[in-house]
């Protein structure tokens, strides 16, 4: 076994030891409820789960995707069911290695050395660091404002809607006892309002055959349209469920939850409504006892079934019903520019139900690209403040509190995606960080891999799971350097 223990503590590679501690808590335990029905595993258990559903109905669902269905039909989507069901495996690896050490995946990084930790938090920032969603949701309300699709003359009213959405963000993100749960509260409304129009609004304008249509294109395996953009479909790989190889920076959600070995590692309070949590700099172990191993299976049962039924079929549906309508109410070929699609969309629900469209235009606007980027900064923010404290001379800046590094973080993050907002068109600020998400994979899924064998046997995933992390890998850099090499002119 690739590690070295004692009685009290365990190295796993690089970096601090875990303590080693005797009795992993139980699932009814932590959440101090006698029976685990399933109201509570809907809502007081599954929560990452939710969030990551929630962040993952965003840009790819309703502008990238229904722009390229318009354009080459409804084929395509074969693609985006492989990209979902790696990646509940993707997930399934990250999740269990939090679940067993109660550290997050970034912060494990450091276990191979402090550059692989740099290198970890360099790829977070370019796949999550972006304006994209707030700038495309600013561009909609800005074509209301005006009566049109806004041109270069146009940017202030465009920069002053996003500026508005950053603000909204930061107030998000700033209430509530701790800031997951709010997330979690958020995203299930966003969740249950986003399926229930849209397959409502599906059942009134789309035809059976269209939804066959549809359902189809999950199982057209191979099919590449013609002369299909390979950037545009580098970034619906991307951003198909969550964000291919850079979803490790949601599972922190599982440690703050609290599963597993995350019990007692604490949380992030939120500036308003919370108050100060001790958050340890190193994760946690259980000893290997029969009792324990029962108790750590059912946890993993737990992440397994909200990886599969949230976050993986969720996803499925969320990437469907958006392309169905949306071809459904535009004409095959309307829409060469995906920034237009969201406007597009909110026109076409005036046009088809007066001021109820527009009112539900709105809100779906706001319960996809606002959400997504409110989850994405969240995201980046989180995973760069518990990287920052390991740092003994951090912690005792903070006096013990980490809320004092995370709104630190999150204001630089704010203010820099206030700049980003004026540099790029929002949707090549959206399909350059989808394709960075691919790149991700590369240094992600070797870590993991590395990682799990550091385990002790019972606790590692098995080695079928390992091959699937492979080809998860390969898959992502396919379309990576795909990308790369029809920027280049090579392919």
């Amino acid at each position: 076994m690739s590690s070295e223990r004692d009685s009290d503590s365990i190295l796993l590679g690089k970096g601090p030891p875990l303590e080693v501690f005797d009795t992993l808590p139980s699932v009814e335990e932590h959440f101090t409820t006698p029976k685990i029905t399933l109201f509570h595993r809907l809502f007081r258990i599954f929560g990452p789960g939710v969030i990551m559903l929630g962040a993952a109905i965003g840009s790819g669902e309703l502008l990238l995707g229904p722009n390229q269905m318009l354009l080459h039909g409804m084929g395509i989507l074969w693609i985006v069911g492989v990209s979902i069901l790696l990646q509940v495996f993707f997930n399934y690896g990250w999740g269990k290695w939090t679940l067993v050490t109660g550290e997050s995946p970034l912060v494990s990084f450091r276990r191979i050395g402090k550059w692989m930790l740099v290198a970890g938090l360099v790829v977070a920032w370019l796949g999550l660091g972006w304006p994209g969603w707030a700038a495309t949701a600013a561009t909609v309300f800005a074509s209301l404002q005006l009566g049109r699709i806004p041109v270069a003359a146009d940017a202030g009213m465009v920069h002053m809607w996003g500026y508005v959405f950053l603000i909204l963000s930061f107030v998000m993100l700033a209430v509530g006892r701790r800031i997951a749960r709010t997330l979690e509260l958020f995203n299930w409304v966003a969740i249950i309002v986003f399926f229930a129009f849209f397959f409502l609004a599906n059942l009134i304008f789309s035809s059976p055959q269209h939804w066959a249509e549809g359902i189809a294109g999950y199982l057209n395996f191979g099919y590449i349209p013609k002369g299909m953009d390979i950037t545009m479909l580098g970034a619906i790989v991307g951003y198909a469920g969550l964000a291919t190889g850079i979803n490790l920076f949601a599972i922190n959600y599982y440690r703050d939850k609290g599963y597993g070995a995350g019990a007692s590692a604490g949380y992030l309070p939120a500036l308003v409504g919370g108050r100060r949590v001790p958050v340890p700099a190193a994760g946690r172990l259980m000893r290997l006892t029969p009792e324990n191993l029962r108790r750590f299976k059912k946890w993993q049962s737990l992440l397994v079934q909200e990886q599969v039924f949230i976050f993986g079929l969720g996803s499925l549906v969320a990437f469907l019903l958006p392309g169905l309508l949306i071809t459904t109410l535009l004409p095959k070929g309307a829409l060469p520019d995906a920034s237009s699609v969201a406007t597009y969309l909110v026109n076409a629900l005036i046009k088809n139900l007066g001021p109820v469209g527009l009112a539900f235009g709105l809100v779906i606007v706001i319960l996809v690209l606002v959400k997504s980027q409110i989850c994405f900064s969240d995201m980046l923010v989180r995973n760069t403040t518990e990287v920052l404290w390991q740092i003994p001379k951090v912690r005792e800046w903070a006096k013990e509190d980490i809320r004092r590094v995370y709104y630190l973080i999150l204001i630089v993050l704010l203010i820099w995606v206030a700049i980003a907002l004026t540099l790029a068109e929002p949707i090549w600020l959206i399909v350059t960080s989808a394709n960075m998400t691919n790149l991700g994979a590369i240094v992600t899924v070797p870590t993991l891999l590395y990682l799990n064998r550091k385990l002790p046997k019972e606790l590692r995933m098995s080695w079928p799971v390992e091959v699937v992390q492979i080809i998860f890998m390969i898959f992502c850099m396919y379309f990576f350097f795909s990308v790369i090499g029809a920027m280049a002119g090579i392919l």
